[in-house]
Protein backbone atom coordinates (compact mmCIF):
# COMPACT_ATOMS: atom_id res chain seq x y z
CA UNK A 1 0.00 0.00 0.00
CA UNK A 2 1.48 3.33 -1.13
CA UNK A 3 0.52 6.00 1.40
CA UNK A 4 0.81 9.76 1.17
CA UNK A 5 1.24 12.57 1.21
CA UNK A 6 2.09 12.47 4.90
CA UNK A 7 3.37 15.34 7.02
CA UNK A 8 7.11 14.64 7.13
CA UNK A 9 7.58 16.62 10.32
CA UNK A 10 5.28 14.22 12.18
CA UNK A 11 7.05 11.02 11.10
CA UNK A 12 8.57 10.55 14.53
CA UNK A 13 10.98 7.77 13.54
CA UNK A 14 12.98 10.42 11.66
CA UNK A 15 15.43 12.32 13.90
CA UNK A 16 14.34 15.86 14.67
CA UNK A 17 10.78 15.32 13.43
CA UNK A 18 8.48 16.46 16.19
CA UNK A 19 6.26 19.14 14.64
CA UNK A 20 4.52 19.88 11.32
CA UNK A 21 6.82 21.56 8.78
CA UNK A 22 4.58 21.50 5.70
CA UNK A 23 6.80 18.98 3.86
CA UNK A 24 5.18 16.08 2.04
CA UNK A 25 6.41 12.48 2.13
CA UNK A 26 5.33 9.05 0.90
CA UNK A 27 5.92 5.57 2.32
CA UNK A 28 5.10 1.97 1.45
CA UNK A 29 3.09 0.43 4.29
CA UNK A 30 3.97 -3.21 4.85
CA UNK A 31 1.85 -4.06 7.86
CA UNK A 32 -0.68 -2.30 10.11
CA UNK A 33 -2.09 -3.49 13.40
CA UNK A 34 -3.71 -2.13 16.55
CA UNK A 35 -0.34 -1.20 18.03
CA UNK A 36 1.37 0.40 15.05
CA UNK A 37 2.41 0.54 11.41
CA UNK A 38 5.48 -0.96 9.70
CA UNK A 39 6.68 0.78 6.55
CA UNK A 40 9.52 1.22 4.11
CA UNK A 41 10.48 4.90 4.25
CA UNK A 42 12.59 6.02 1.24
CA UNK A 43 14.24 8.63 3.46
CA UNK A 44 16.52 5.77 4.49
CA UNK A 45 14.45 3.84 7.03
CA UNK A 46 13.59 0.29 5.92
CA UNK A 47 11.04 -1.52 8.11
CA UNK A 48 10.41 1.61 10.13
CA UNK A 49 7.67 1.37 12.77
CA UNK A 50 5.42 4.00 14.32
CA UNK A 51 2.68 3.74 16.94
CA UNK A 52 -0.74 3.83 15.32
CA UNK A 53 -1.69 7.26 16.71
CA UNK A 54 1.59 8.83 15.57
CA UNK A 55 1.23 7.43 12.05
CA UNK A 56 -2.37 8.63 11.80
CA UNK A 57 -1.32 12.11 12.91
CA UNK A 58 1.22 12.33 10.07
CA UNK A 59 -1.16 10.78 7.55
CA UNK A 60 -4.19 12.86 8.51
CA UNK A 61 -2.40 16.20 8.75
CA UNK A 62 -3.88 19.15 6.87
CA UNK A 63 -0.52 20.92 6.45
CA UNK A 64 0.21 19.68 2.91
CA UNK A 65 -1.14 22.25 0.48
CA UNK A 66 -1.88 19.96 -2.45
CA UNK A 67 -3.42 17.15 -0.41
CA UNK A 68 -6.93 16.11 -1.40
CA UNK A 69 -8.89 14.82 1.56
CA UNK A 70 -7.46 13.06 4.60
CA UNK A 71 -5.66 9.71 4.63
CA UNK A 72 -4.81 9.47 0.89
CA UNK A 73 -3.39 6.18 -0.36
CA UNK A 74 -2.99 4.04 -3.46
CA UNK A 75 -3.59 0.32 -3.32
CA UNK A 76 -4.52 -2.68 -5.49
CA UNK A 77 -2.18 -1.47 -8.22
CA UNK A 78 -2.50 -3.55 -11.36
CA UNK A 79 -1.40 -3.59 -14.95
CA UNK A 80 -4.09 -2.08 -17.17
CA UNK A 81 -2.41 -2.52 -20.54
CA UNK A 82 0.35 -4.58 -22.11
CA UNK A 83 2.87 -1.77 -22.30
CA UNK A 84 6.60 -1.75 -21.86
CA UNK A 85 8.50 0.58 -19.56
CA UNK A 86 9.66 2.46 -22.65
CA UNK A 87 6.02 2.96 -23.69
CA UNK A 88 5.11 4.32 -20.26
CA UNK A 89 8.00 6.80 -20.21
CA UNK A 90 7.30 7.92 -23.79
CA UNK A 91 3.64 8.55 -22.98
CA UNK A 92 4.65 10.73 -20.02
CA UNK A 93 6.90 13.01 -22.07
CA UNK A 94 4.12 15.51 -22.97
CA UNK A 95 3.22 15.84 -19.28
CA UNK A 96 6.89 16.26 -18.37
CA UNK A 97 7.19 18.98 -20.99
CA UNK A 98 4.17 20.87 -19.62
CA UNK A 99 5.50 20.65 -16.07
CA UNK A 100 8.97 21.79 -17.13
CA UNK A 101 7.46 24.68 -19.07
CA UNK A 102 5.64 25.79 -15.92
CA UNK A 103 2.05 25.11 -16.95
CA UNK A 104 1.23 23.63 -13.52
CA UNK A 105 3.28 25.91 -11.31
CA UNK A 106 3.66 29.48 -10.28
CA UNK A 107 4.24 32.32 -12.68
CA UNK A 108 7.66 32.17 -14.29
CA UNK A 109 8.23 28.48 -13.69
CA UNK A 110 11.27 26.63 -12.39
CA UNK A 111 13.87 28.67 -14.24
CA UNK A 112 12.72 31.92 -12.69
CA UNK A 113 12.44 30.29 -9.26
CA UNK A 114 16.04 29.09 -9.49
CA UNK A 115 17.27 32.52 -10.52
CA UNK A 116 15.35 34.08 -7.64
CA UNK A 117 16.97 31.55 -5.31
CA UNK A 118 20.38 32.53 -6.69
CA UNK A 119 19.74 36.18 -5.79
CA UNK A 120 18.60 35.19 -2.32
CA UNK A 121 21.70 33.02 -1.86
CA UNK A 122 23.96 35.97 -2.64
CA UNK A 123 22.07 38.10 -0.12
CA UNK A 124 22.27 35.37 2.53
CA UNK A 125 19.57 32.71 2.82
CA UNK A 126 19.69 32.08 6.57
CA UNK A 127 17.20 29.84 8.39
CA UNK A 128 15.21 27.82 7.52
CA UNK A 129 16.39 27.74 3.89
CA UNK A 130 20.02 26.77 4.53
CA UNK A 131 19.29 23.67 6.68
CA UNK A 132 16.68 22.53 4.15
CA UNK A 133 19.23 22.83 1.34
CA UNK A 134 21.93 21.09 3.39
CA UNK A 135 19.80 18.19 4.58
CA UNK A 136 17.21 17.66 1.88
CA UNK A 137 16.60 19.73 -1.23
CA UNK A 138 19.95 19.55 -3.02
CA UNK A 139 20.49 15.83 -2.64
CA UNK A 140 16.85 15.15 -3.52
CA UNK A 141 17.05 17.35 -6.61
CA UNK A 142 20.30 15.75 -7.74
CA UNK A 143 18.99 12.22 -7.13
CA UNK A 144 15.71 12.79 -8.94
CA UNK A 145 17.44 14.26 -11.97
CA UNK A 146 19.98 11.44 -12.06
CA UNK A 147 17.18 8.86 -11.88
CA UNK A 148 15.21 10.69 -14.58
CA UNK A 149 18.28 10.77 -16.82
CA UNK A 150 18.58 6.99 -16.48
CA UNK A 151 14.90 6.44 -17.28
CA UNK A 152 15.11 8.78 -20.29
CA UNK A 153 18.25 7.26 -21.79
CA UNK A 154 16.32 6.58 -25.01
CA UNK A 155 16.07 10.37 -25.41
CA UNK A 156 19.76 11.27 -25.02
CA UNK A 157 19.33 15.02 -25.47
CA UNK A 158 16.91 15.15 -22.55
CA UNK A 159 18.96 12.70 -20.46
CA UNK A 160 22.17 14.68 -20.96
CA UNK A 161 20.58 17.91 -19.69
CA UNK A 162 19.11 16.14 -16.66
CA UNK A 163 22.49 14.59 -15.86
CA UNK A 164 24.14 18.02 -16.10
CA UNK A 165 21.54 19.46 -13.73
CA UNK A 166 22.12 16.60 -11.29
CA UNK A 167 25.84 17.33 -11.31
CA UNK A 168 25.28 21.06 -10.76
CA UNK A 169 23.00 20.44 -7.78
CA UNK A 170 25.28 17.76 -6.37
CA UNK A 171 28.24 20.12 -6.58
CA UNK A 172 26.21 22.75 -4.70
CA UNK A 173 26.00 20.51 -1.61
CA UNK A 174 29.49 21.56 -0.50
CA UNK A 175 28.61 25.24 -0.93
CA UNK A 176 25.42 24.78 1.11
CA UNK A 177 27.26 23.13 4.00
CA UNK A 178 29.93 25.85 3.89
CA UNK A 179 27.16 28.47 3.52
CA UNK A 180 29.00 29.93 0.54
CA UNK A 181 26.31 32.12 -1.00
CA UNK A 182 28.33 33.06 -4.08
CA UNK A 183 29.03 29.45 -5.03
CA UNK A 184 25.44 28.49 -4.31
CA UNK A 185 24.19 31.30 -6.52
CA UNK A 186 26.44 30.14 -9.37
CA UNK A 187 25.06 26.61 -9.05
CA UNK A 188 21.45 27.80 -9.06
CA UNK A 189 22.03 29.97 -12.14
CA UNK A 190 23.66 27.05 -13.91
CA UNK A 191 20.69 24.84 -12.99
CA UNK A 192 18.32 27.55 -14.26
CA UNK A 193 20.11 27.80 -17.62
CA UNK A 194 20.02 24.01 -17.88
CA UNK A 195 16.31 24.05 -17.09
CA UNK A 196 15.76 26.29 -20.12
CA UNK A 197 17.71 23.73 -22.18
CA UNK A 198 15.57 20.96 -20.68
CA UNK A 199 12.34 22.65 -21.78
CA UNK A 200 13.69 22.91 -25.32
CA UNK A 201 14.91 19.32 -25.34
CA UNK A 202 11.56 18.03 -24.10
CA UNK A 203 9.72 20.09 -26.71
CA UNK A 204 11.69 18.31 -29.41
CA UNK A 205 11.22 14.92 -27.76
CA UNK A 206 7.42 15.20 -27.76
Amino acid sequence: MFVGPLEMGLLLHQPGSDRPIGADHFVAVLDAGPDGVTMHDPQGHPYAWLPRAAFLAAWGSDTIGYGTGRFPLRTNLRRVADRTEHDAVRDLLPLAYRWARGDHGSSGGTGMALRDLAERAEAGLGNPAVPVLQDFSLRLGARRRADAATELAAWPEVADVLDAQARALGRAQYAAVREDGTQLADAFRQAADLHDELVNALSRAV
